[in-house]
């Protein structure tokens, strides 16, 4: 008898999958049906190499400068460029990755652009010459720029929106984490004697173990399945469907024949390959920036240039920042500004210590603290609250430094670019969700061209400001925390409705 009714549920169930499957719906539904598990978990791993490919390419110069100035003829302006060629490359090829990727897919595009990353940095540690090395740390920036803001615009496409505040926070955390692996490499690698039969020098070593993470994700993305989003775009809405399948049955462990989907609705799909697809994107292009986007645009990119140039900025100059404080003679009871500026005309400047990792460590674990206070806070308070909150918090402790003692300094400036960071973080969520889904790409991949060329600006400005007019510099950071926190009350974070958009 018991067995009897269990038979009966079981029919029943049947039943209302074969009913379910029969409708159709539109893809955002299909990929919540699609569940949460073994499928989105590799995908939250695979934000630890991806967030490593960002930190190494952007960040490994900040290390060897020191260092290399001997060997590379280094000026205060060479240092700049030597740090500013990564993201020189990422403007230049930005936004030509984001239309790529909205014409040709999510997986190709990132398998290209990672490996040929790892082969750049290969090269960049090879050859010790400056014009060598700013070309390939240009090309290098120039490759990754795009498969790394294509892997956040995939990683909201294939988590239902429930998740995406979470993915958003996973990828700073990893930020973070190799941000602290890449310290720690440096501090064992840089001071490290090699064999003399060896071609290079350390921090030569140290560039080239950069193109790791690009090599582990490049090497991982043969095996991703194609964006459902991209298929459904383009009109193959049978392959995205297959997809969704898939996915189900990877996070479910059902067959395929399981999902309770049997046809995905494309309102807004590219179905032609022929068509003038260059016009199409200069269009969706041109629609950021009209009604009823363009004020949200604007915004946008406003807060995301100041707060990602601000952050990227001051952080790529700390280890230098650090190495003249350490050969200051001045005694660090005295303002941080006074310290730097003693370092000006400086010739002997010697390698880093152990004292100068360290303390970028400090930095990168309160970055990490903060990741995961955000990961926390963002389900129990608004993202916009929290943004303002932080942002505002963040620009009272830079405002600060100039009137406290340099053994002091370390705090306040640590929490400044642990709120920042994860505060960029949070805001990516925020782009992702506030313009539809046939803009997303682009708004993602122009805010970061624009971000990255204030960073660019930034670090010529920055290597010769700190010296003359360090107290004002401290104070700019200060004002352009409260422009964020203003323009952040003037924005809507309400998350964009793609079933309003009309043909």
């Amino acid at each position: 008898m018991a067995v009897h009714r269990q038979d009966n549920v079981e029919a029943k169930q049947d039943r209302t999958c074969s009913i379910a499957s029969d409708a159709t719906i539109d893809l955002e539904t299909a990929i919540n049906k699609t569940g949460c598990g073994k499928f989105n978990w590799m995908i939250i791993l695979l934000t630890f190499p991806v967030a490593g490919t960002s930190v190494f390419v952007t960040g490994s110069m900040s290390y060897v400068i020191s260092v290399a100035a001997p060997d590379l003829d280094l000026t205060a302006t060479g240092k700049a460029w030597l740090q500013s060629a990564p993201y020189a490359g990422m403007v230049v090829s930005g936004y030509i990755w984001g239309s790529l990727s909205d014409a040709f897919g999510r997986k190709n595009l990132m398998v290209i652009g990672f490996l040929s990353d790892f082969f750049l940095n290969i090269a960049a540690g090879l050859i010790k010459s400056l014009p060598v090395i700013l070309f390939f740390k240009f090309m290098s920036g120039f490759m990754v720029c795009g498969p790394y803001s294509i892997f956040m615009v995939y990683m909201s496409e294939v988590f239902s929106q429930q998740h995406r505040d979470m993915i958003a926070q996973f990828l700073g955390v990893f930020t973070s984490v190799g941000s602290i692996i890449q310290s720690g490499l440096a501090m064992w690698l840089i001071p490290m004697v090699l064999p003399d039969w060896m071609p290079f020098k350390a921090w030569q070593l140290f560039t080239m173990c950069g193109g790791i993470p690009s090599l582990l994700i490049g090497l991982s993305c043969f095996f991703f399945y194609e964006s459902p989003k991209f298929l459904v775009d383009k009109g193959r809405s049978e392959r995205a469907l297959s997809v969704c399948r898939n996915i189900f049955t990877i996070n479910t462990g059902l067959p395929r024949q399981s999902f309770p989907v049997n046809k995905i609705y494309a309102k807004n799909s590219d179905s032609g390959p022929n068509k003038a697809t260059c016009s199409r994107v200069l269009n969706e292009i041109m629609d950021m920036f009209r009604p009823p986007y363009l004020w949200k645009a604007l915004t946008v990119f406003v807060i995301f240039i100041v707060m990602f140039g601000s952050q990227n900025t001051l952080r790529l100059w700390m280890p230098e920042i650090f190495t003249l404080l350490q050969n200051s003679s001045v005694t660090d009871v005295v303002g941080l500004c006074p310290l730097i500026a003693e370092d000006r005309n400086s010739i002997k400047i010697t390698a880093p210590k152990d004292s100068v990792y360290l303390s970028m460590i400090v930095i990168h674990c309160c970055c990490l603290a903060c990741h995961l206070l955000f990961a926390v806070t963002v389900k129990c308070i608004k993202r916009k609250i929290l943004l303002i909150i932080t942002i505002g918090v963040a620009g009272g402790c830079i405002f600060i430094v100039p009137w406290i003692t340099a053994n002091m300094s370390l705090l306040p400036i640590s929490i400044y670019l642990a709120l920042y960071e994860a505060s960029i973080y949070a805001f990516f969520g925020a782009i992702v969700q506030i313009f539809p889904t046939h803009l997303r790409a682009k708004a993602v991949s122009l805010a970061m061209v624009l971000g990255r060329a204030a960073i660019f600006m930034g670090n010529f400005l920055l290597s010769n400001v700190m010296f003359t007019s360090c107290d004002e510099m401290f104070w700019s950071l200060a004002a352009g925390a409260l422009c964020i926190v203003i323009f952040s009350l003037l924005l809507s974070f309400k998350p964009h409705d793609d079933s309003k958009i009309t043909e």
